[in-house]
């Protein structure tokens, strides 16, 4: 894991060069039409001014911090805002040979270490940035903090509202989705021998960091073991900008969907591991052989199967260097427009601390609803309890998912983690609590499952696209949404559409009888962000899984006066 963890030796992942070069192209995209230099600053999201949303669009976010965000703009876009009542802070330009880090949950003591080795910055006080030299910034962030590299266009929009209290912080959306025949099968189905061959095989390579030939050999096995499993698996190579530099890769395994394949679930897992010998010896049983067994374990029982929608699964490179593989993929995937519905993470799944030990489960805000459904599943197929986190960020894979937009929980046996041999020698195979990590497995075989919606008849609408159009008046505003879908499969007599207020809310049905057209258009409040989802219906009257959900944001827009 990097989340609490995760720093190597060896140098950095990026040139000065190539940072100064991704900066400058950020800014550029930022600040279109906005004289002067780019500047990076820190701006708190909770602040009770109004902001003409032009101006604040100035800003592009780099990175989505608890209670704040990291942005670049122009200087005119500061000056804009700090007219406007915006409290930012301008972070001072890098020297030549630094370079920015988002340091993860730093300790009081972690801090001091930071700032006698360079430059530290205020975050939102749990993640902090660090700003240190290029060629030794490794060796300055203390080995067992996670970090990435801060210069990692977050999704947006920048938002800023005012302070609101509340007695406890916002938690997931209550679900009450528990998970069907087929996936509750299969997660009865899990091997706890199998995971225990997997994780041993994994600590066989001595280590996995990311810069060794062992590193790599393990890659390989990896890849090969979703081959003989019917998969086509791919391995994706990158060589970080680091000196010296090393090759690792992404390797990524597909079960296509059927009746949508363009909808994409991911169960995912980094794979290199970390020591204070990293390059000699890391074994990481349980950081993180045995994220991967679940992974591959998940493999094993849903390969044999008709999903909806593609599945795929994810073993990620350099992690413990920086979350590199795991931001690679995720902005990959915003960049090309990939339709992924969930992303389900997992990370160090088993040492126990206690009796009986719980499933942690990381989410965003805005992931509420995944979380939900891997602690109902927990519940239904292991009877293991949960406890769900709430963050922006976090030091593991499903952080460069959340700052690129997408649904991501990272599932993980303890925050802040309690394993005494974590990122050491010694965190090996005999240390392991297997039964905590088959239940976990069967949570997560049964999630998976369920998202990515077994196959039948009839099948669900496929390629479902929402649009709106807002339409100002002197007096109010009104906003006409439309729905459009491709054709269904043979049989398929008509069609319902439903709507929810929430993301895998609770949808409500539009249409009282089934809809003979491919499209659906109603009136709505312009201000709401809205969920749709359609079902086909057959000539018998039997109605299919849903499709996958398609949205429109609201429009906040005042009226004009």
């Amino acid at each position: 894991m990097g989340g609490t963890a995760g720093t190597s030796i060896g140098g950095p992942p990026w040139r000065t060069p190539a940072l100064a070069l991704l900066l400058a192209l950020l800014a550029a995209d930022a600040i279109t039409q906005q004289p002067g230099p780019a500047v990076t600053v820190r701006i708190a999201k909770e602040q009770a001014v109004a902001v003409p949303p032009s101006v604040l669009a100035g800003l592009t976010p780099l990175h989505e911090l608890d209670t704040a965000w990291v942005a670049v703009g122009s200087t005119e876009t500061v000056r804009q805002l700090r007219s406007a009542g915006v409290a930012l802070e301008e972070f001072p330009a890098a020297a030549p040979g630094d370079g920015y880090l988002v340091v993860f949950d730093p300790s009081p003591d972690d801090l001091a270490v930071l700032r006698a080795r360079g430059q530290v910055l205020v975050g939102d006080g749990r993640n902090w940035i660090f700003v240190g030299p290029e060629d030794r910034a490794r060796t300055l962030v203390p080995a067992h903090l996670a970090f990435a590299p801060l210069a990692a266009r977050a999704a947006g929009p920048i938002v800023l509202a005012p302070a609101v209290e509340r007695a406890t912080p916002p938690g997931p959306a209550e679900t009450t989705v528990v998970p069907g025949p087929l996936p509750a099968s299969l997660a009865a189905q899990v091997s706890r021998d199998r995971l225990r061959q997997t994780i041993a095989d994994l600590e066989g390579f001595v280590t996995r960091y990311a810069s060794t030939a062992s590193g790599e050999a393990a890659g390989s096995y990896i890849l090969e073991t979703f081959r003989r499993l019917g998969l086509e698996a791919t391995a994706d190579y990158f060589t970080p900008a680091t000196t010296p530099p090393y090759t690792t890769s992404n390797l990524v395994a597909t079960l296509p969907g059927r009746s949508d394949p363009e909808r994409i679930v991911i169960v995912s897992a980094h794979y290199d591991s970390f020591s204070d010998r990293a390059e000699t010896l890391a074994p990481g049983a349980d950081d993180n052989a045995s994220g991967v067994a679940a992974v591959i374990e998940t493999a094993r029982l849903l390969v044999a199967q008709e999903f909806d929608f593609t599945v795929r699964f994810i073993a990620f490179g350099a992690e413990e260097r920086g979350l590199l593989g795991s931001q690679r993929y995720a902005q990959a995937a915003r960049r090309t427009g990939e339709q992924i519905v969930a992303v389900v993470n997992l990370d160090m799944l088993a040492y126990a601390d206690r009796r009986p030990e719980d499933l942690d489960i990381v989410a965003s805000a805005t992931s509420g609803w995944l979380a939900a459904r891997l602690a109902a599943a927990a519940t239904a197929t292991a009877s293991l309890p949960t406890a769900t986190q709430v963050r922006a960020t976090f030091g593991s894979d499903c952080s460069p998912f959340w700052q690129q937009g997408f649904a991501a929980v990272c599932g993980i046996e303890d925050v802040p983690l309690a394993n005494p041999y974590y990122h050491k020698t010694t965190d090996r195979l005999d240390t392991l609590d297997l039964d905590l990590a088959t239940a976990i497995t069967r949570a997560v075989v049964a999630t998976v499952a369920d998202l990515a919606q077994p196959v039948q008849a009839p099948a669900p609408p496929a390629g479902v696209a929402a649009r709106s159009q807002v339409v100002r008046s002197l007096f109010r505003r009104a906003r006409f949404v439309s729905l459009e879908w491709r054709a269904g499969a043979p049989g398929v007599t008509g069609y319902n559409v439903y709507r929810a207020q929430a993301s895998h809310g609770a949808y409500r049905k539009l249409n009282a009888t089934p809809l003979r057209e491919r499209s659906f258009g109603e009136l709505t409040d312009p201000a709401e962000d809205l969920f749709y989802v359609v079902t086909s219906v057959d000539a018998t009257g039997h109605e299919s899984n849903p499709s996958g959900e398609a949205s429109v944001a609201g429009d906040t827009a005042p009226v004009p006066q």
